[in-house]
């Protein structure tokens, strides 16, 4: 039992140490710049807006001590996409996949190009994958009110996450 728990730690550690090391210097061409900015002065992104996504941010940008705004922003990503690597291998190990193999494709995902690209500079798809993982784990835990809840918060984040909702029924 415990081996699992230190599993699920080294799925945290390992991609966010992997991250910090590779966290983008500053704002990145895409839309980074934008949503950081948005964190910051409470603003409405393009739609659909991600206002779970800029309060969210807003809320770890000012109580972060260290770093300039778009370090915090970039961190933010970083932090997600190294929960949702844990919530990965947490589904895997529900499914009854080995402790070993669970591990391997949890960290797999972790250095996928798409998934590595997004977790080291500001965007909405860590936060998004995080909160859609999170309510599949809670759906097979069979918490089927938070899980609901919790797909409630990524459809009104990320409105691509409603094509989860068939799945739960």
């Amino acid at each position: 039992r415990y081996g699992t728990w230190f599993l699920a730690l080294l799925t945290f550690i390992l991609p966010l140490v992997l991250y910090l090391r590779t966290l983008a210097p500053t704002y990145i061409p895409i839309d980074s710049a934008e949503f950081a900015l948005c964190m910051h002065f409470w603003g409405i992104c393009h739609p659909p807006g991600f206002p779970l996504y800029t309060l969210m941010g807003k809320i770890f940008t000012d109580f972060w001590p260290w770093g300039e705004l778009i370090y915090k922003a970039n961190l933010f990503s970083a932090i997600f996409g190294s929960l949702t690597v844990v919530i990965v291998f947490l589904v895997l190990r529900t499914l009854k996949v080995s402790r070993n193999l669970a591990f391997l494709l949890a960290l797999y995902l972790a250095v996928s190009q798409n998934f590595w690209e997004f977790s080291i500079a500001a965007d909405v798809f860590t936060f998004a994958t995080f909160l859609m993982a999170l309510s599949i784990y809670l759906a097979f835990r069979q918490r089927a009110y938070l899980a609901f809840f919790v797909l409630g918060l990524s459809a009104s984040h990320f409105y691509i996450s409603l094509v989860l909702w068939p799945l739960f029924f």
